[in-house]
């Protein structure tokens, strides 16, 4: 089910196409215009719920591109009993629950609905009809689920487009959030927020680093530590918690995966915006590597990483305090941990960023 501000657009039929070649089982496709009346988000997710006839539901925006076998992994976590899941977000999608594009089955419709053929909440029209979901399904301790081997990309949103050309459409829209603004404080007054989800049972967390990983970074250069990473891993997403001595413009963190003879392959940068406070949380993922520019091999293979550096770097003195390490993975060995090592790195060995 797609809700958009235009149903002849490209970004429309591109969307669908995605769709039609991906899911390879009996589907239909709806699309709900919700343009003109300006409707939001709320108002034609639940009216295209409500038309919906199949076994499972998804709720897609229409700047989601869909990779190949993403459906498939969704159906097979909602079949185990999850009552809400949502892919990987290739880029991005850091966020707890991203409602641009998430699954459920029918039995989870009429569950969890607010109202009779209201699955969301009406009362917020614009913005955080997808936060009161996941503080609901949470409340009920069936949090949302991330399933990583399900993947998509996802564009600048234009479903509830802020930078829309009607200036009258803008000023409905602006007045709106500010309306659910105050409306989901009254419904939630000691809650901004809600947990962070869950992964499949197919993906456990395993801990990279057990004890804090400190950084200081003092003048030019990066400094770090190198971590053992176990072999078992393949396809991951890498999350923890960092704390800085500086704001995220004066210091870098890096994560680079590398192997035995410190050949880097990838890297991870937590730019600016990553990391907005002196203590958060991060998601890193596969997708998101970068090639370091200076290798000149055969393509690196994901099998021949056997450490990842965590390092920083700064042009005064500063720190990093990089804890709750760990990786979401498919792993044989699930019991895998790392050796910790402190290494000092000089600008030589430093990718370009």
């Amino acid at each position: 089910m797609v809700p958009t501000l235009d149903v002849t657009s490209t970004e429309v039929r591109e969307c669908l196409r995605n769709v039609k070649a991906t899911v390879r089982v009996p589907h239909e496709m709806i699309v709900i215009d919700n343009g003109a009346p300006p409707q939001g988000f709320t108002a034609p997710v639940n009216a295209g719920l409500r038309a919906v006839r199949g076994r499972y539901l998804v709720v897609l925006n229409d700047d989601v591109e869909v990779l190949d076998g993403w459906w498939e992994p969704l159906s097979r976590a909602l079949d185990a009993g999850n009552k809400v899941v949502f892919p990987t977000t290739i880029g991005g999608g850091t966020r707890r629950f991203p409602a641009w594009c998430f699954a459920m089955r029918r039995d989870t419709l009429d569950e969890f609905a607010v109202a009779p053929g209201e699955f969301l909440d009406r009362a917020l029209s614009v913005w955080y009809s997808d936060t009161d979901l996941l503080l609901r399904l949470s409340a009920a301790g069936v949090p949302p689920v991330c399933v990583p081997e399900s993947r998509i990309r996802h564009g600048n949103s234009r479903t509830v487009d802020l930078e829309h050309p009607d200036s009258s459409y803008r000023g409905w829209l602006h007045a709106q959030i500010a309306s659910d603004r105050a409306a989901f404080r009254v419904k939630y007054p000691h809650s901004s927020k809600g947990p962070s989800p869950t992964m499949s049972p197919d993906h456990a967390p395993i801990p990279i680093a057990a004890e804090p990983i400190t950084l200081h970074a003092h003048g030019s250069g990066w400094h770090g530590q190198a971590l053992r990473w176990p072999e078992s891993i393949g396809h991951f997403l890498l999350a923890g918690e960092v704390a800085l001595s500086a704001t995220p413009e004066e210091i870098a963190v890096q994560f680079v995966f590398a192997d035995e003879r410190d050949t880097e392959f990838f890297y991870f940068n937590l730019v600016p915006g990553a990391v907005k406070t002196r203590f958060g949380y991060f998601l890193l993922e596969r997708e998101r590597a970068r090639a370091v520019p200076e290798y000149t091999g055969a393509d690196p293979s994901w099998s021949a990483i056997r450490k990842v550096i965590v390092r920083c770097s700064s042009d005064h003195k500063a720190s990093a305090i990089v804890t709750n390490l760990r990786a979401f993975a498919e792993a044989a060995d699930r019991g895998a941990t790392a050796e910790v090592g402190t290494t000092v790195y000089g600008n030589k060995n430093a990718p370009s960023t």
